[in-house]
Formats: C-alpha cells, structure tokens, sequence
C-alpha cells in the first residue's frame, strides 16, 4: 500500500525504525526511493536522497545500516491494520527465504570443503562424525524449504500470519544450526575474515533478529496455543490422552 500511493515498486522501498535520533534501515541500497518508519497510527516516509549514512553497529552492517533523517521532507501515510498484517507476514517470509538460501550456500560450501579436505589420507567427508553434521544440515535446509513454499502459497491464497511466524521461527533455528555446523565442518580456516562463512552466519543471525527471533516467536505461538485453545493449521498439537 505504501509503494502504491508513493507510486514506486515494492523494491524501491526500505524499512526504517526510530534509534537514538537516527533510522535503523532494512533493505537500504542504490534502489532504494523512499524508507518506511513506523509513526504509530501512521508510517513517516523519508526520502532515501536526503538520508545520511552513518557508522552501523550491526552484526550485519550491510543488512542494517544506521542513517540521519537530517529532518527533511518527511511525508505521513496512513495505516491499514489488515495491510499491515499480510506485509508483516510476507516480510517474515521474506526473512525465512533469505536465511534458507544463506544456509543452502553454507551447506554446499561445507560438503566442497569435506569433500577436498583430507585427514589421515582421506577426506573429512568419510568420517561418519562429518556426514551427520551434513546429513543434518540438509534436514534442516529441505525442511525449511518446504515450509516456506507452502507458507508462500498460503499467504498468495489469503491469512499467513501464524503459518509464517512458524516459518520465520523454524528458518531463524534451523538457520543458526547449519551456520553452526558448518564452522565445525570448516574447522579453523572458518574462523578467518577471508573466509564466507562469517558473512552468511552474520546475515543468519541478523535476519533471525528481525521481526522477532526464533525464540520470541516460538513463545508467541505457543501462547496462543495456550490462550485459543487452537493450533495454526500448519501445526499439529499434541495433546495427552484423558485419564482412564
């Protein structure tokens, strides 16, 4: 809604929330026409041209850039709370994809690197202590493909709200994991700035932290369970037999 009455692409639009005087940016490029901050019943939308780059303290800094308003030509757009329902569903998918292919990335590198990498005149990729971190990692990585297409199809359809929560949560898991067994398969050559895996580790971490880490969501969820009485439809709850 708020690309359609700025009349410019989704693409060309950032996202922005309020930091000590300053906007911390998510999705801020060379594209970028406008950012998106949160006003409270409205959105405050700065131009990207009169915007200032700043020192971020990010764990990613290319993710999330912290820029100065300068206070410039600052429009109000007014919100609409079912709008902003399904573009927080599908910015969480949207999270949820992009750690699934930072995680596919750390996966493919780890099984080159096994694979080419030899120990006691074989490769790390025989040792069967290396194939369950992989064979693990491509679980989890398959696993959180599947549940963002279906997400994905569901929110095309219509309400995705729980379904991708429950995407977001398990990508920000599962993500963090094969990062973690990745650096083990990678050993010390992991722990290097030269190497690629820091930089998708960072983006996992970082994305998980947005719009809710996998923690803070799988709490919400769970209490809403709690709350309903109900499950979402892509979760199916467990419940104890009555006593005989």
């Amino acid at each position: 809604a708020a690309a359609e009455a700025l009349g410019v692409p989704a693409s060309a639009l950032a996202f922005g929330v309020e930091s000590g005087g300053a906007l911390l940016c998510w999705g801020l490029d060379e594209h970028t026409h406008f950012v998106v901050a949160d006003g409270g019943d409205h959105f405050l939308v700065h131009p990207a041209k009169e915007l200032s780059p700043g020192p971020s303290r990010a764990f990613d800094a290319h993710l999330v850039q912290r820029v100065e308003t300068g206070g410039g030509d600052t429009r109000e757009l007014p919100r609409n709370a079912e709008e902003d329902r399904r573009a927080e569903a599908l910015a969480r998918l949207a999270a949820s994809f992009e750690i699934l292919g930072a995680s596919r990335m750390l996966l493919e590198e780890a099984v080159r690197h096994t694979n080419e990498r030899e120990q006691f005149g074989q490769p790390l990729a025989n040792f069967q202590a290396i194939q369950h971190l992989l064979s693990e990692s491509q679980i989890d990585v398959s696993s959180l493909e599947e549940l963002c297409l279906s997400c994905l199809e569901e929110w095309s359809a219509g309400d995705a709200s729980d379904f991708a929560m429950v995407a977001k949560a398990h990508a920000g898991r599962a993500g963090r994991d094969v990062a973690q067994r990745a650096l083990q398969c990678f050993g010390a050559i992991g722990f290097t700035d030269e190497h690629m895996q820091h930089r998708y580790s960072r983006r996992i971490h970082t994305l998980d932290a947005v719009l809710g880490s996998h923690y803070a969501l799988r709490r919400r969820l769970g209490e809403q369970m709690v709350g309903s009485g109900r499950a979402p439809r892509c979760i199916q709850a467990w419940r104890p037999a009555p006593a005989a």
